[in-house]
């Protein structure tokens, strides 16, 4: 099931009811390139109007309510020096300390740039720095915060609700979650903001406005963007007042005011020439942009049938600079002389055919784009194109039948818009298309290896096991799944390459003596395998093969990334279409025996990339697997018996063995009606995986030669180091328990000579007079291992599985019928041996390729997230609260006064405990909890967990792992007032709801696992 679904639902209904108590609500605008400011007062918004105070902003002695998205930051990244006009400005006053500051131009057009390049969200200053988007984003949110304050200095920050709102775009690309986290950063309360977009904005106001002159109830609009940057395109439907609902799902276009400053500039170089007009731009910055800035102002009022000059204020040094005989310059459409061109001191003026011809290109292009739909009643229009004539014109005479609706900016729809949605007067809802994508986009991010894949929703109801992986290059074959390498430029921001060419490209630098300054990760992802009690932290870092070191997320992040990256060109070039990212959904797999803060991190990693978090799933590698082998023929498995997942009844159970490289998960699934799936045991298991192997015989290694000549070998023959562990890996798949075939492996000459300098001794003569006489001989250039030393190599990893498994088969409530073995290294003849010898009476299935049962499994998850009906829980969970202290029951040091008297603090009460089946989804026991102070005006919750099953403090074999809080309206001071509080597990979240039965207020957390 989708992680954070639910929790943003639940968020949701927490900032309505918190925006229906709001006094104040508090606009902010960021559109492609301008931005607002607006405050309006509960008491201000009437039934036929909305009295907003807009923020003004000076512009050459001129006040207007928009300003551009300009930022200066000072020199140390951290402080902003000004915003808007005044930063456009002082860039010009900044030349001689130019490159100390950061100047930011259109951010949010540099925003969108750097989500659709998938590049690693940094912005570029003119000064050709960089630095975080999300900080400059949070430096400016935090201005428009100060500013509103001062505005209105009155009112506590409690009082205000924030509407945030951005374009279209933002929601296409991921960058919702952006400017949340950047409001987040600048102090803004989750509780107490919103992000809308444009287009959302203006539609609640349009229902407003209309709704008393002719009511909107049951109608249905198309309502179009025809903005700076993008004309955006969707159909809503107006159910109730105060309600509207997505019909259909925004469309983007490239139509709009870019393409009439594209026709501006070349208008100028066509009518002055390209040497007087380069040079006015370079030496006359501002009064180049007064005059762009006027050309476009005028050009969106400009209308044929009423104006037969348009004219244009240049400055004078531009004019003096003009050759006389401006008639010979010439127009290049028609490339006609230019007649009616005239100059009054510092004016021009031009014929309006001439600027027609300039301005309907973009007016045609909008017009284009928009779609001709039968089913709707209206429509709307609005952007900075909105107020334009001959737009006007044009929409209106393509939809002569149709009521067709204008709302320029002078008219502040969105900023109204905004405030209905803040106050709680409106709200939207939005088509969930991640119910339903028409692609499913897979993850898999293993320890030792790594995949993706794809599945299309039209292939899906034919063949649920159908997935489209990506193939690599391994230089000897081509394979489904690629390492988890990874090569960092020394920037420590770029990837250089990852999996084979990771590998390849970093021994082609060492043999050269170039990788010293590069970052080269493998097998990282065993990082994240935590127990209970044991935080992760956000910031944490790795260290990479030379023991250099990056922040974990960020090394995570770039991993995912790259295959994303993959994903989207497999699409592309697959599919010819116009394939939009709101058409696909990602499933990112991650270990079930993980804590849930390690699945936190994957999913905050994944986040970074650009993914929104309503289109991502984390699904349990076990549990995906398990799904893609119910769909299994039985000629697609090795099983003795002939057995398969897919044969077996209702009721039927199996053991899902899934070895990967780094963990082992185990645990036992039920087959349920409708090919649903219980979990009847919680999954067990530990790090046993694949690398343990790996560690063994590196172990053997640092025996033989001592730890230090190892290092000194890793890090001065990094080559030759990477070329053992690559021949390693693949002999080790050799291993059987009856091969009586050594096992052979080439001697790097440097390592033997390195073991020399320093000991004195020959490695071969050093190996005669040890223990491993026998086991390990040296000839020539190969080094040869005994089998019976090999297969030694494995029995920590396969004795603690067949433990592990004996273990579980001893619950009473297991009864299997099978065991599913999956994963890459249960691709290994040895585990496989051991497992079928360790439970002779029981079917062990083996899939052809089970090293891809995870990948293609996810694609089966991301159509059926709701197949996993019941999970088993791995710890217990409750809330630290009070009791009534009772002496020699309770300890005195326990023991506090609150109104109630004398109390017990740091009291466990449980919710749910380990091991207890529920149900996915829904709300677990309600227990209620009373204030302990009569002047307590809010409750706080601390949530709790343990691996005891019935711990009876929270300060005893409990971690605290989240906190809720509830606000008391209205408390009168009754201590026997009641909040129901639940717990909630839906996959891997959990979600904690509290409820005040007096008011029926409600407030949902998600726990953070992290630090």
């Amino acid at each position: 099931m989708e992680k954070g679904r639910e929790f943003r639902q639940h968020m949701k209904q927490d900032v309505l009811s918190h925006s229906r108590k709001a006094i104040i609500a508090v606009a902010i605008e960021f559109n492609m390139e301008t931005s607002r400011l607006a405050l309006c007062l509960r008491k201000d918004v009437n039934e036929d109007s909305i009295n907003m105070f807009c923020k003004l902003w000076q512009n050459s002695g001129v006040e207007t309510i928009s300003a551009p998205l300009n930022v200066i930051i000072k020199p140390d990244g951290k402080t902003l020096y000004c915003y808007g006009y005044d930063a456009e400005y002082c860039e010009l006053e900044l030349t001689n300390r130019y490159n100390q500051y950061y100047f930011f131009k259109d951010i949010s057009i540099k925003l969108v740039k750097s989500f659709k390049e998938n590049s690693d969200l940094h912005l570029k200053a003119k000064n050709g720095k960089t630095l975080p988007a999300l900080k400059v984003f949070t430096l400016v949110v935090e201005f428009f915060k100060r500013e509103s304050q001062r505005l209105c200095p009155l009112l506590l920050e409690g009082d205000k609700l924030y509407v945030i709102i951005v374009p279209e775009i933002f929601q296409e690309i991921g960058a919702i979650d952006f400017m949340r986290n950047a409001a987040l950063e600048a102090g803004i309360n989750m509780k107490q903001l919103i992000v809308v977009t444009e287009i959302d904005a203006v539609s609640l106001f349009h229902q407003k406005e209309t709704h008393y002159k002719t009511s909107s109830i049951g109608k249905k609009f198309m309502i179009i963007n025809a903005g700076s940057y993008f004309t955006t395109i969707a159909v809503h439907e107006s159910p109730d007042l105060g309600i509207i609902k997505e019909y259909k799902g925004v469309e983007y276009k490239e139509a709009g005011n870019r393409l009439l400053k594209k026709a501006f500039k070349k208008f100028c170089t066509d009518i002055f020439g390209e040497c007087l007009c380069t040079s006015f731009k370079t030496h006359s910055k501002q009064d180049w942009s007064e005059l762009k800035i006027d050309f476009l102002r005028k050009a969106l009022t400009f209308d044929l049938c009423t104006s037969d000059v348009f004219r244009l204020k240049f400055h004078y040094s531009f004019l003096n600079s003009l050759k006389k005989d401006i008639t010979l310059h010439k127009f290049s459409p028609g490339n006609e002389s230019i007649e009616g061109i005239s100059i009054t001191c510092d004016k021009v003026y031009f014929p309006a055919e001439l600027i027609k011809k300039v301005i309907d290109p973009s007016v045609q292009q909008i017009i284009s784009v928009i779609p001709t739909l039968a089913d709707i009643d209206e429509i709307v229009v609005f952007g900075e194109f909105a107020k334009q004539p001959m737009l006007k014109n044009g929409v209106k005479t393509k939809f002569v039948n149709k009521n067709v609706v204008f709302y320029d900016k002078n008219t502040e729809a969105a900023l109204k818009g905004a405030v209905i949605i803040g106050l709680g007067l409106g709200q939207i809802e939005k088509i969930d298309k991640a119910r339903d994508s028409a692609i499913v986009a897979a993850i898999d991010f293993g320890t030792t290896y790594s995949g993706c894949a794809y599945s299309l929703r039209a292939n899906f109801d034919a063949d649920p096991a159908k997935a489209f992986t990506k193939k690599w290059n391994s230089g000897t074959g081509i394979t489904v799944k690629t390492p988890t390498s990874i090569l960092i430029e020394p920037d420590g921001k770029t990837v250089k390459a990852f999996g084979y060419e990771a590998e390849d490209e970093y021994e082609n630098l060492a043999a050269n003596d170039e990788h010293k300054d590069y970052f080269y990760f493998e097998r990282f992802k065993m990082s994240l395998n935590m127990k209970l009690g044991k935080k992760l932290d956000r910031n944490m870092t790795l260290e990479d093969a030379m023991n250099r070191s990056l922040r974990a997320m960020d090394v995570f992040a770039m991993g995912i990334k790259f295959l994303k990256d993959v994903l989207l060109g497999m699409l592309c070039n697959k599919h010819t279409g116009n394939i939009s990212l709101d058409d696909i959904h990602w499933v990112l797999t991650v270990p079930a025996i993980w804590t849930d803060g390690s699945k936190q991190f994957m999913r905050e990693a994944a986040i970074m990339t650009g993914i929104q978090s309503k289109r991502l799933t984390i699904a349990l590698e076990p549990e995906a697997a398990s799904m893609f082998c119910r769909y299994l023929p039985i000629e697609a498995t090795t099983s003795d018996t002939g057995v398969n997942i897919s044969s077996l009844s209702i009721g039927a159970q199996y053991l899902v063995l899934d070895a990967g490289g780094g963990t082992i998960d185990i645990t036992v699934h039920e087959v349920d009606n409708d090919n649903n799936i219980k979990e009847i045991h919680a999954a067990s298991g530990s790090g046993w995986g694949g690398t343990i192997v790996d560690k063994e015989f590196e172990s053997l290694l640092v025996t033989l030669v001592s730890r230090d000549v190892y290092e000194d070998f890793k890090r001065d023959n990094t080559d030759d180091w990477l070329d053992v562990w690559r021949e390693f890996e693949v002999r080790k798949r050799t291993i059987t328990t009856s091969s009586n075939s050594p096992l052979r492996i080439k001697l790097p000459s440097s390592l033997a000579k390195r073991y020399k300098l320093v000991s004195n001794e020959i490695l071969a003569n050093a190996l005669k007079n040890s223990k491993y006489d026998n086991d390990i001989k040296i000839v020539k250039d190969k080094i040869t291992f005994s089998p019976e030393l090999a297969r030694s190599w494995f029995r920590t990893s396969v004795e603690s599985t067949v433990h592990m498994i004996k273990s579980i088969l001893t619950s009473r409530y297991v009864n299997i019928s099978a065991i599913l073995m999956v994963g890459g290294f249960s691709e290994c003849l040895v585990l496989q041996n051991a497992v079928k010898s360790a439970f002779k009476e029981i079917d062990v299935i083996v899939p052809e390729e089970a090293s891809t049962c995870v990948l293609k499994g996810a694609t089966i998850f991301g159509h059926l997230p709701k197949v996993i009906i019941e999970r088993v829980l791995r710890h217990t969970y409750g809330i630290e609260t009070f009791e009534k202290f009772v002496l020699g029951r309770h300890p005195p040091s326990k023991c506090i006064i609150t109104d109630n008297g004398m109390v017990c603090q740091k009291v466990f009460s449980k919710h749910a405990e380990i091991d207890q089946k529920v149900k996915v989804g829904e709300p677990q026991v309600w227990r209620t909890y009373s204030p302990q102070y009569k002047s307590q005006k809010q409750m706080s919750f601390s949530v709790c967990a343990s691996d005891k099953p019935n711990p009876i403090y929270t300060d005893e074999g409990c971690i605290h792992i989240g906190t809720l809080q509830i606000d008391l309206d209205d408390h009168d001071g009754a201590l026997d007032r009641e909040v129901l509080v639940a717990f909630t597990f839906s996959g891997t979240e959990i979600v904690v709801q509290a409820k005040d039965r007096k008011t029926g207020n409600e407030s949902f957390v998600a726990v953070d696992f992290l630090g």
